[in-house]
C-alpha cells in the first residue's frame, strides 16, 4: 500500500514536471500502469496524456 502512494505521489509530481512525466513510465511494470490509468482516467488526468501522445 505504501508503495501504491509513493508511485501515486510521483506521478503527480512528474504530472506538475510535464516532460519528465514519462519518464516513470519504463519505470513501473505494465500491470501497475495498467491499474494507474483507469483510475487516472476517471480523473482525466492520465488518459490525458495519452491522448496528447
Amino acid at each position: 500500500m505504501t508503495l501504491i502512494v509513493q508511485i501515486f505521489y510521483l506521478y503527480r509530481i512528474f504530472h506538475v514536471s510535464g516532460r519528465n512525466y514519462w519518464i516513470i513510465m519504463p519505470i513501473v511494470s505494465l500491470d501497475l500502469c495498467h491499474q494507474l490509468s483507469q483510475v487516472f482516467d476517471n480523473d482525466g488526468v492520465y488518459h490525458g496524456y495519452l491522448s496528447h501522445g
